[in-house]
């Protein structure tokens, strides 16, 4: 995924909309799902997404939990986020970024990236966030679906 200022929000969007899906469809089985994303710029452009599955008890096999993540993943990839959805989390994403502008290292790091990696996401910020459409989130989870993937149960 090309790190533009416009895939900048629609990749955290994308990845709050997958840890939605996820914890929707794993929480009935006592799964807790966590999520965390990176997006990096070298040795190139990439969006990355961690998913951490924890089941609370050992009623559940690890093998049927990976059965039912692969399916909650595939149902993320294949649809596309709600109108509501996406409104609503544009809205946290700018509240957050209210915030964020208030720190000063904030602007120490969009002052690096700008002036040495030659990326601005800091300009026009609340309007990239606004023109993110739900097309747009399903296009860069489909290629996030497209990309390398690396699966591992560790058991206790």
């Amino acid at each position: 995924l090309p790190m533009t200022a416009d895939n900048y929000a629609a990749s955290d969007i994308a990845s709050m909309y997958l840890e939605n899906v996820l914890m929707h469809e794993l929480s009935p089985m006592g799964v807790k799902v966590s999520l965390s994303h990176s997006r990096l710029i070298y040795p190139e452009d990439r969006y990355s997404v961690m998913l951490r599955i924890q089941a609370s008890d050992g009623a559940v096999l690890p093998q049927d939990i990976l059965h039912h993540v692969r399916l909650a993943l595939e149902k993320a990839f294949n649809e596309q986020p709600s109108a509501a959805y996406v409104s609503s989390a544009k809205s946290y994403l700018k509240n957050i970024h209210s915030l964020d502008v208030m720190n000063p290292e904030y602007w120490l790091e969009a002052i690096a990236t700008r002036h040495l990696d030659g990326k601005d996401f800091t300009t026009g910020y609340a309007a990239k966030t606004d023109a993110v459409t739900a097309a747009k989130v399903n296009e860069i989870l489909q290629l996030l679906d497209k990309g390398p993937k690396l699966e591992y149960v560790i058991k206790r």
